[in-house]
């Protein structure tokens, strides 16, 4: 016993070296500069969830909104970010915040990864380890145009080492191969991987109370499903896929403690889901009905196959096999995946179809156990063949994702500018009140939000990608600055909107405005040589 506790301990303390490091490499911050530092990989995401970061660390943002659109409930899985935020309101680095929480989930990732394999495994150290590998180095086919291209000699392990890029990124460069098939979406939605870690919690827990084949208390099943329900304010998808899970193992077994649980999960989930599920009737609803998910267009099952072998390597052959040498929960879970599996084929859970990714990635999370189980079996059986085949196999998995830890290892930093840097977006901190809104040009990195305040109208994506009504408000916007005189000054007064900032280079401007006209009605408070502020 005390030596499995000394193995776990060496184990657990080399994942969160390791994840520290993973995380370390997408996000920093250089203090002399005053600049953050984001992997090109993960510049768009970030410009988002640092926004989110400030508005709650700096700004005044209870009930919590959109720093991109104010005046509504934030329906975005929020949680990560307001605990960042109140890390950095109360000092910490903003680096450290955000990659201490997100080291720490991927730490507790991969070890429940490693028992939940266990229980599925008979115990079995090896898989646990093996599916913590699988994890890191995910498994596509990307590997056979890589090893086409690179050199055939001495040449081709320094070409590995200093490997500078993922090779195929669909759906943003045209490839079938989705960069979701890597450990980037977990790099730059670190809610993901807390998500993640609360789901694979979770799932441990409940196998592991059904294995033991008792009578498991009340309010162990309440509190699972409380922590689910709130979890829904980490990750929403990841959550709702568990809940899938949990009753899926729990149903015709134990039916009160389905009951409990699901009961408790809407209960707690319910605040949450009712704000986003109101703001989704007020600016309708996304196309529900949209099978293949990434696959080539227009769909069909031959070009849909081909895209999930491409994407999932080999796992596709393995996890049918795996079937075979599970028990009968095990099993249960696995149909849970694959029920997860063609729910994110079939259906568009989002207002883009590339956000299916996250439950593509939970659902091939929760067949690793089995495929790692498989190998080992295959290992143990007698003759040299089943261990050929056991290490021919474990190679495939990893060979794609090796690579794609090298692309981490060396990818580009990109320095963006933080309120130290700009003269503008150190007057918004010093010197508006934290409740401040504005109207301001649209950037990937809003001067405004960094600084923790707000921009009455962000950047299309980060509007619309959480159902908001861009276009409604940017017309909006439009008649109010194309035609300024003392009503609609009261109107955008009536929005609690505080500034207008017109910048000089209107390129990230979208307006008409009359800048006469609201030169003569409003004071300049603020001006340089790049943008000037006008106070309602």
């Amino acid at each position: 016993m005390v030596k499995h506790a000394f193995i776990d301990i060496i184990l657990v303390s080399a994942l969160l070296i390791f994840s520290w490091w993973l995380m370390a490499k997408s996000f920093g911050y250089d203090t002399g500069a005053s600049q953050f530092r984001v992997a090109r990989h993960e510049v768009g995401d970030f410009g988002l969830h640092i926004s989110l970061i400030r508005s709650f660390a700096w700004g005044k943002n209870v009930p919590a909104q959109s720093p991109f659109f104010p005046g509504k409930p934030l329906v975005y899985h929020y949680a990560i970010d307001w605990l960042v935020g109140q890390m950095v309101g109360q000092g910490i680095r903003i680096d450290y915040a955000l990659n201490g929480v997100s080291a720490v989930a991927l730490t507790v990732l991969l070890y429940g990864l490693y028992r939940l394999t266990g229980l599925v495994s008979h115990g079995s150290r090896i898989a646990g380890l093996l599916s913590i590998a699988f994890f890191l180095l995910p498994s596509n086919f990307s590997f056979v145009e890589i090893l086409r291209l690179a050199p055939k000699d001495f040449s081709f392990f320094t070409g590995f080492w200093r490997y500078p890029d993922y090779l195929h990124q669909g759906p943003f460069d045209g490839s079938v191969i989705t960069i979701y098939a890597t450990l980037a979406p977990y790099l730059n939605q670190r809610h993901l991987v807390v998500g993640m870690a609360i789901a694979v919690l979770v799932i441990w827990m409940t196998v592991r109370w059904l294995q033991e084949n008792k009578r498991t208390s009340n309010m162990r099943w309440i509190f699972v499903g409380i922590v689910i329900g709130f979890a829904t304010r980490v990750h929403l998808v990841i959550a709702v896929a568990t809940g899938i899970s949990v009753i899926i193992l729990l149903f015709g077994k134990r039916t009160r403690a389905l009951l409990l649980f699901a009961g408790a999960a809407v209960l707690a989930s319910a605040p949450h889901l009712i704000g986003i599920f109101s703001m989704r009737s007020a600016v309708g609803v996304p196309q529900l009905w949209n099978p293949g998910y990434l696959a080539p267009r227009p769909f069909s099952m031959d070009s849909w196959g081909w895209f999930w072998i491409y994407n999932l390597g080999l796992l596709v052959v393995l996890m049918p096999l795996s079937w075979v040498v599970t028990n009968a929960i095990g099993r249960r879970l696995m149909i849970g995946a694959g029920i997860l599996f063609i729910l994110a084929n079939t259906l568009q859970i989002s207002y883009r179809i590339e956000h299916n990714h996250s439950l593509i990635n939970y659902a091939t999370v929760l067949w690793l156990p089995f495929i790692a189980n498989l190998l080992v079996a295959w290992w143990r059986m007698r003759g040299v063949l089943w261990k050929i085949i056991g290490t021919s196999a474990f190679v495939i998995l990893i060979a794609s994702g090796l690579f794609n830890l090298m692309v981490v290892k060396n990818d580009y930093q990109t320095m963006i500018d933080d309120v130290g840097r700009s003269n503008f977006s150190r007057w918004v901190e010093i010197e508006t009140d934290p409740s401040s809104i504005f109207i301001s040009k649209h950037a990937l990195y809003d001067p405004i939000a960094i600084a923790g305040r707000k921009n009455y109208l962000g950047l299309e994506y980060y509007v619309s990608v959480m159902g908001y009504d861009y276009w409604g408000r940017r017309k909006q916007i439009d008649t109010w600055l194309g035609n300024v005189h003392r009503s609609t000054i009261g109107e955008m007064k009536k929005q609690n909107i505080h500034y207008i900032a017109i910048p000089i280079d209107r390129k990230d401007f979208p307006y008409t405005v009359d800048e006469e006209k609201i030169k003569s009605i409003l004071p300049v408070v603020y001006s340089d040589e790049t943008i000037t502020v006008y106070e309602l």
